[in-house]
């Protein structure tokens, strides 16, 4: 890794941190809006959710450090952890959506969608670009550039289940 990308690193997560600090402080202050609420039952749904992440985590982990250990290196060390905790995230997410535990009581779809929708495209396009030009690969391993594009993919994926559920719960409704 190099200093520039540790450099970039370091400055997109203080970015992220101010971004969420004046985001939750302008929706506290303007909207009197205090943290998510959630029902009894979602509650136990994302307590099972977390679980399933979790192992999916240590599952996902493990089995890279199996690879690693047999000499097959489809990707650094760095990427194969960062992969483990994006397919975790993924399979938590997944499931409580899937258990109507995702979004809490009174939660705003429409800005959920939008927001997600630009999550989606703001990693799909770099992706794209190190895509063709051929940087995800160095040393004939995965390298942690391909962390763009697996999120893109996971957004890709959480907003597909989440429109599939709430269809879903339309149909329930109509019937």
């Amino acid at each position: 890794m190099t200093m520039e990308y540790g450099m970039g690193v370091t400055a997109g997560i203080v970015c992220a941190v101010i971004f969420l600090a004046i985001t939750t402080a302008v929706k506290r202050g303007v909207y009197g809006q205090k943290a998510c609420e959630y029902d009894e039952r979602q509650t136990i749904a994302r307590g099972k959710a977390y679980k399933i992440g979790m192992f999916t985590i240590c599952g996902c982990n493990a089995l890279f450090g199996l690879l690693h250990l047999m000499g097959i290196g489809i990707m650094d060390a760095y990427t194969a952890m960062l992969t483990s905790m994006i397919i975790g995230i993924g399979a938590f997410a997944v499931t409580a959506i899937r258990h109507d535990a995702y979004q809490a009581l009174h939660g705003n779809m429409r800005r959920w969608y939008i927001l997600g929708t630009i999550l989606f495209l703001a990693n799909l396009f770099p992706s794209a670009g190190v895509l063709l030009s051929g940087e995800m690969y160095r040393d004939g391993k995965l390298h942690a550039t391909f962390l763009s594009l697996l999120l893109a993919i996971l957004w890709g994926i959480l907003m597909i289940t989440q429109f599939l559920h709430d269809r879903a719960l339309q149909r329930e409704e109509e019937a």
